[in-house]
């Protein structure tokens, strides 16, 4: 723990208070059984114990962090980053979780100059991807982002993942530090302490998951709507599907939008460039569209799906032939 002893303490107790800290049996987006279950969504209807949170966030800032912007991961930190960027007179600009196909349709709300620094805010790390899938936009728009802060580190990886991609973690708790406080005060038996501190020995690197996963979906709607499609309704794609693809039919934003989604998760993404079907319109102008496209997204962007990937001279990357499974 970084803060004093009794700002710390107080924010742990009022927080298990209001039930924000819960032990049990509970399932997470994972599938994974935890015996303690986080909801910091539940500070924002306590605006005292809002105001704990952000005046321990400012105090316990290293000094070695330097910051010209604040940037909230969405959305849950998004009160806490305002209330920062207030209290230090420091700008803030807000990240959507999706461009929207109206208005201005911007990623990125608010102004900000290239060569920034930002200062990631986030309530609640596990694996460092939501920070990672921040950072990842406001880098290519020409922003520094090198620190994160965030209230808890639920200590399963995020730290370890954030480095390898160039990003220091800081936070203010670790879940441990819940646990030995809460049964330091008898508030949880004995056995509810082993349990949990049991459970973070068994999972500190569980999403650090090595198969590849691929799934033949073809998306080919606007940006917004292919963002819903890859990241929500029944089947959650990004969460497993390393490899997919898409049409170009609907131009670039297809290809931004799972762009901005996947990147920052390690995803890949492969372009129908050719089809084997008779009378099919994907040749042509329509094939050096998709190269272009797959050029100017080369982080993203793994390959083809091409009837005659042989034929393309200098081809460097990954081809499928779409009438069957061979590589």
């Amino acid at each position: 723990m970084s803060s004093s002893s009794s700002e710390v303490e107080s924010m742990i107790f009022q927080l298990h208070d209001i039930s924000a800290i819960t032990f049990g049996n509970f399932i997470l987006k994972s599938g994974i059984s935890s015996p303690i279950h986080i909801d910091l969504h539940l500070i924002h209807l306590y605006p005292n114990l809002l105001r704990l949170v952000t005046n321990t966030f400012i105090s316990t800032l290293p000094s070695s962090i330097s910051y010209d912007v604040i940037c909230s991961v969405p959305y849950t930190a998004l009160s806490i980053a305002t209330i920062i960027s207030y209290t230090c007179s420091v700008p803030m600009f807000m990240r959507r979780k999706e461009v929207n196909d109206y208005g201005n349709s911007k990623l990125i709300e608010g102004c900000y100059k290239i060569k920034d620094a930002c200062l990631l805010v986030d309530d609640l790390v596990t694996s460092g991807m939501s920070i990672l899938e921040t950072a990842a936009p406001l880098r290519t728009s020409g922003l520094k982002v090198i620190d994160a802060v965030a209230l808890i580190d639920r200590q399963q990886g995020a730290e370890e993942n954030l480095k390898k991609n160039g990003i220091r973690l800081h936070t203010m708790l670790e879940l441990t530090d819940f646990v030995k406080v809460l049964k330091n005060k008898k508030s949880i038996s004995d056995e509810t302490a082993a349990m949990v501190i049991k459970f973070f020995e068994e999972n500190k690197n569980v999403y650090n998951a090595t198969p590849l996963n691929a799934i033949d979906r073809k998306f080919a709607d606007i940006g917004n709507t292919v963002t819903m499609q890859y990241e929500g309704g029944i089947f959650r794609i990004l969460e497993w599907a390393d490899i997919v693809n898409c049409h170009i039919i609907s131009g670039r934003g297809t290809v931004d939008a799972l762009k901005s989604k996947g990147l920052p998760r390690g995803r890949g993404l492969l372009l129908l460039a050719e089809m084997s079907s008779a009378d099919n319109f994907a040749k042509g102008d329509y094939t050096a569209a998709a190269v272009k496209i797959a050029e100017e997204h080369s982080e993203f962007v793994i390959g083809f799906i091409s009837a005659n990937p042989a034929s393309w001279p200098g081809s460097r990357i990954y081809s499928c032939n779409p009438r069957s499974s061979a590589v």
